[in-house]
């Protein structure tokens, strides 16, 4: 079973790389590590309103389809609903 890319996971990763590059061009010289920080701070807000509004939004999403009896569909799922109980193939 594969493991699923959580959005949360993505975000923390990428903010750990950005941090990293930011703090090695600071110490290279590069950049004021400060002034850079204290001009795109706002930018780590709106990323995390925008995972959290895609979160609530596949949240929904999958809700909709249990309550609907859809499937979210994998390779030899069963249908939502069907009766594995009397399936002839183990």
């Amino acid at each position: 079973m594969r493991r699923r890319l959580r959005a949360e996971s993505l975000v923390v990763g990428t903010s750990l790389v950005g941090v990293g590059v930011v703090w090695t061009l600071s110490n290279l010289g590069r950049i004021d590590m400060l002034s850079t920080l204290r001009t795109y701070w706002p930018s780590m807000l709106i990323l995390w309103g925008l995972i959290e509004l895609f979160n609530e939004l596949v949240a929904r999403d999958r809700s909709v389809r249990l309550r609907s009896g859809r499937s979210s569909g994998g390779a030899g799922e069963e249908p939502a609903g069907r009766d594995q109980s009397w399936s002839s193939v183990p």
